[in-house]
This record gives C-alpha cells, structure tokens and sequence, in this order.
C-alpha cells in the first residue's frame, strides 16, 4: 500500500513581523495531558488556521513547593504531582508526524535543566523533522525545587541560560565551536531553517537576555500599556547592542475565555464576550504585539475545541492584522 504524500512545508525567513498571528496552548501538562487529546487539539488547530500549537515544560512536581509561582497571584503553582507531565520536545515530535503546516513552539523550556549539547542535537532534530516549523521559547526557571531534584544550578540560572543559547547558536551555525576541556567539536547535520529563539520575563536581566540574545520576546498575562512600555525598553536596548528590531517578534500568551454576556467589573483581556476580547487585542495589535498565544479556559476537549472555534468564527474575522 502506497503512502499519502504530506504536502511540504516551505519556510520562508520573514523580513519583517507585519501580520499578526495566533496559537494555541496545547494541554501537555496536567488532567488533559493524553495523547490522544494533545494529537486532536492539534490537529483542530492547524484545521481551524492557526498558525502555531505550544507545548508547555515541567520535569517533576516535588511534593513539597515553597517557591511562589510568578503568575498567579497567590503564588500557588496549579499542578498536582500525580498530574501528567509530557516531554515538550518528544510531544511536539510526535505532533510534528500529524501535522503539515502549524508551527510547533515551545512555551517555554527551560533551558538550565537540559545539557545544553543533548539539547542543541533534540531540537536540531526536530527542526529537520518538522520541515523548519520549530519556534524555540526559551527560560530559565523558577521553581528552586524542581532545579534541586534535577541536580540544576538554581542560583546560576540566568548565566547559564544566556550560555545555553549562546552554544545552541554556535553548534547549529557554521564553523567549529571550542569547549572547555574539550576542544573544537562540530554537529551535523544542522537545522534546515533558522530556529527563532524567544525569551521571555520582565526583570532587568530577562529584559536585557530578550534584547542580547534572542530573536523575539515571550510573555505571559500583560495587559497591552505594559507590552507597549516593555517594547519600547526592549527595543532601545537591541539598539544599544547593535541589533537591528526588524523582524523582532513581540509575543504574548494569555489565558482566553469566550463568555456569551460582557464582564463589566475588574475584567482583564482576553475574558469577556467576543467582542470585548477583539477591542483587547487591538489595543495589543497597537501596542506592538505580533504573536498572540491563547491558552482556551475549560476542563474539557470539547470546551476547548469550542472556545478554539468560537474564537476562528466570531474573533478572528474582525481583527486587522
């Protein structure tokens, strides 16, 4: 029996970031986090248009947590330790055989607790798998816990972060890369396409690692005057490093919650009814934001799938991008 030819991808390096995209958070960690859910949503979302799927990443959930979780208020990480928790790269690999089109991201791995040579070779590969469409957001952690039970360097984090991606650069471009104790060593074969590195946080040393090292900005749950103020610092500080801003990706990842009535009181974006949330990401749309990832509010495949399509039908239609 012959096999259905998938139709090829072909990326194209993007001079600029003019259009306005969309993904979707797939739920690769927690009570949804099955294979067959993952490998759905995935697929609605290529199906549905749009552009890219992201995977989430966590190792271990130790039982006991006193780091606070940054984006929630409380401070209380939402995920119980007999939850599943599915390898980000292995799931967007396994997405990357079911889809064609979508661009599979990463939001966000961690970078100081990976080998940072293993990691360069993982994702080299999966960028050649998937035909290019691999957008690599990149962090450096958190939770102190989970860098113990790993046997990571949590104080060191942010400088290894900044030196993971810098040997990522060296291993996947041209030439020879020097090691200590080692020597010169190469890797072959390289990706096929560019893979764009976002960084994301907003304390100075997030903001200056965004501006020295990456291709792009991820944050998460900020509301558009503060993506506009972040902008404007992180774009003067490409600058001050001689780097050019065109083609800089400013993205942000929101929770999105489709009601059929408008909320009125201590609303914030992205919740509310379609047409509240289409006047949010205008406001984003002019505050600069080029890559908007939505991660749908439900317990459910189906109240996900309907959010994802609510979304296509009465959002997306009316936005200017």
């Amino acid at each position: 029996m012959s096999r259905k030819r998938r139709p090829v991808r072909i990326a194209i390096p993007q001079k600029g970031v003019d259009i306005m995209k969309f993904g979707v958070v797939l739920p690769n960690i927690g009570r949804l986090a099955l294979p067959n859910t993952v490998i759905s949503l995935a697929e609605t979302c290529e199906k549905l248009g749009f552009d890219g799927v992201f995977v989430n990443d966590h190792i271990i959930i130790p039982e006991k947590i006193s780091s606070a979780y940054p984006y929630r208020t409380n401070g209380v990480f939402p995920i119980q330790t007999n939850e599943n928790i599915l390898d980000p790269i292995i799931t967007l690999t396994y997405i990357a055989a079911q889809t064609t089109q979508v661009e599979l991201g990463l939001s966000v791995l961690v970078l100081p607790y990976r080998q940072p040579i293993v990691n360069a070779k993982m994702l080299s590969t999966l960028n050649i798998l998937c035909n290019g469409r691999l957008i690599l957001g990149a962090g450096a952690g958190w939770m102190k816990e989970e860098f113990d039970a790993l046997g990571a360097n949590y104080s060191k984090r942010g400088k290894n972060t900044d030196s993971h991606i810098e040997l990522l650069r060296s291993l996947w471009g041209h030439g020879e890369t020097h090691v200590d104790g080692v020597g010169s060593i190469t890797m072959y074969p390289k990706p096929q396409f560019r893979t764009p590195i976002w960084t994301g946080g907003i304390t100075k040393a997030a903001i200056n690692r965004a501006a020295k090292y990456a291709d792009g900005w991820h944050g998460i749950r900020i509301n558009p005057s503060e993506l506009e103020d972040l902008k404007n610092h992180l774009f003067s500080l490409r600058q001050i490093y001689g780097h050019s801003t065109e083609g800089y990706c400013i993205s942000l990842r929101s929770v999105m919650e489709i009601k059929d009535t408008p909320i009125s009181e201590k609303r914030v974006p992205l919740r509310g009814t379609a047409e509240q949330i289409c006047n949010d990401i205008e406001e984003y749309r002019q505050s600069g934001l080029n890559y908007l990832v939505l991660e749908p509010r439900s317990e459910s495949i189906e109240g996900i799938t309907y959010q994802l399509t609510e979304f296509m039908s009465k959002i997306k239609p009316h936005i200017r991008i």
